[in-house]
């Protein structure tokens, strides 16, 4: 296992598998929530992360930024969060079972990494006036879940599964403020985070890291019902190390707490 820390893989609060009186011997009750965690609608959530309003506008272009939704549709692995961070260990928002969120940017090239028992990674070129997708998962693992972070291109089956699927996930807005002091507070620990993905990315393949990647014509332009997209000024470009075999890239920008 990865020595992350809490706020790096933080845990879900809220699930309800079914109750009954009746005694039942620990391994049936350890089965039997395992099942229901596995099967029924559990409900994640986040210190990090509130809930949008439902007057949330759309997900839509914007001028002069880039729009990312991070989304993760699936309730399996309901009880661990999967925080996102930029290359420079700047906080994006956790990766909540059942929901999504979406950030802007300013255009440029940006690496985000997702850490569970594995660490992961997509590299992105981003375009003003355009919205990405980045399709977050929980996997099996063998002391906790995976992590899976894919790139999705614009008018692929994959794309539009997850496009389609906004409406019935919950729409959440990262709490910039708390998620960086948590971050800035495990400081050392994103830092070795930030390094195993760059190791992971001098590990890939010119083909696998083509995979793994968002060229700026896999945005779209168009709008699409979803979570509400928290706007941010540019950041100010600082220096950066980027993953090897790849471009220095900006840091992201952090995004705004409202609506």
């Amino acid at each position: 296992m990865n020595d992350s820390v809490a706020p790096l893989t933080t845990p879900a609060r809220y699930c309800n598998a079914g109750s009954s009186n009746k005694r039942t011997p620990w391994r049936h009750f350890v089965l039997s929530v395992a099942l229901g965690v596995s099967l029924f609608g559990c409900v994640g959530s986040s210190h990090l992360m509130a809930d949008a309003p439902a007057s949330a506008a759309p997900i839509a272009p914007s001028a002069g930024v880039a729009s990312v939704v991070f989304a993760r549709p699936s309730s399996f692995g309901w009880a661990v969060n999967f925080t996102i961070v930029d290359h420079n260990g700047r906080f994006i928002g956790d990766a909540v079972a059942n929901s999504h969120f979406a950030v802007q940017v300013p255009p440029g090239e940006y690496f985000f990494i997702a850490d569970g028992e594995n660490t992961e990674v997509v590299h992105a070129t981003l375009a003003p006036g355009k919205v990405y997708y980045v399709e977050v998962a929980a996997r099996m693992g063998i002391l906790t879940a995976r992590v899976s972070i894919e790139p999705l291109r614009r008018d692929t089956d994959a794309w539009r599964a997850i496009v389609g699927s906004l409406a019935a996930t919950r729409r959440l807005v990262p709490l910039s403020s708390t998620g960086q002091a948590e971050i800035d507070r495990n400081a050392k620990a994103v830092q070795r985070r930030v390094e195993r993905a760059k190791q992971r990315w001098a590990e890939l393949s010119p083909a696998e890291r083509a995979a793994r990647t968002l060229a700026p014509d896999d945005g779209t332009g168009d709008t699409h019902s979803g979570p509400p997209v928290p706007s941010s000024a540019p950041a100010t470009p600082q220096p950066t190390t980027a993953p090897q075999g790849a471009p220095a890239t900006p840091p992201v920008a952090r995004p705004a707490a409202g609506v």
